[in-house]
């Protein structure tokens, strides 16, 4: 688990408990898609 960014903690907790509670079981990994938001500056 990456803990050099707190957001993805806090992210995959909130996911766990939802999906845990909508499909009755845990979920056994999770995967980040991390996507670039700013513009390229050329």
């Amino acid at each position: 688990m990456n803990f050099d960014n707190p957001q993805y903690f806090f992210q995959a907790m909130f996911n766990f408990y939802c999906l845990q509670k909508e499909f009755g079981e845990a979920p056994a990994f999770m995967n980040f898609r991390e996507i670039k938001t700013t513009k390229n500056r050329d």
